[in-house]
């Protein structure tokens, strides 16, 4: 009987945590430590893709960052804007994933909004409150909401719905919570772009998981 009671408590942290076949996930980063973009591009017609600096990142000599850059001009690279990769795709409800932060410098001498843009089969939307970096800052953590409330959306299509089914994600700058932004001259780096939870998911794990060490620890005894 006991033992039908620890699996039962297992099965239930299991549904806690469990997913479905999305890519993205509570915890996908990007460090850009392996010397690649992670996936990330500007559009292909653009000459300002983005490029990976193996050094002066947050944590300074040896730690690699991605840098963005935008002309300015009205052709091709003139807004400043990356297009994540395939690991920032899927469904933001179902995975938890309730904001995305990530470390940011600008390098140029215009200060810059940034803001996220999510596009899919529902529709698209951006970020309500944009993240003002001014120019010649240095590293700096800042934190996007992915929450339904923090997205505008175009068409009156629900938040929940393009969040449920991401096939694209951008960073981009804008005064305003529209995209396209405008184009603008700017350089900025980013690194370590982190998935984040919502704060009760971590609790409630955990007290499954304190949970389940106590019924163990005392069927040990028991059984001792």
């Amino acid at each position: 009987m006991k033992t039908l009671r620890v699996a039962t408590l297992c099965l239930a942290l299991a549904g806690l945590t469990a997913l479905p076949a999305a890519a993205v996930s509570v915890g996908t980063q990007d460090t850009f430590e392996d010397g690649t973009t992670n996936g990330w591009i500007t559009g292909g017609a653009s000459v300002f893709q983005p490029v990976n600096v193996p050094d002066g990142g947050p944590a300074g000599l040896g730690d690699a960052f991605l840098r963005l850059t935008s002309s300015g001009s009205g052709g091709a690279g003139g807004k400043l804007v990356g297009i994540a990769g395939a690991q920032w795709l899927g469904n933001y409800v179902a995975a938890d994933v309730t904001g995305i932060e990530m470390d940011v410098i600008n390098l140029g001498s215009t200060d810059v909004n940034l803001r996220l843009y999510f596009s899919g089969t529902s529709g698209s939307g951006s970020s309500v409150d944009g993240v003002t970096v001014a120019s010649g800052s240095g590293w700096t953590r800042v934190a996007f909401s992915t929450l339904p409330a923090a997205i505008t959306t175009a068409l009156g299509v629900p938040a929940l719905d393009v969040l449920s089914n991401v096939s694209e994600l951008r960073l981009f700058h804008s005064a305003a919570a529209s995209f396209p932004g405008p184009n603008i001259a700017a350089q900025i780096g980013i690194d370590n772009v982190t998935a984040v939870p919502e704060p009760g998911t971590w609790a409630t794990l955990g007290f499954g998981l304190v949970m389940i060490g106590g019924v163990l620890s005392r069927r040990r005894r028991q059984v001792d």
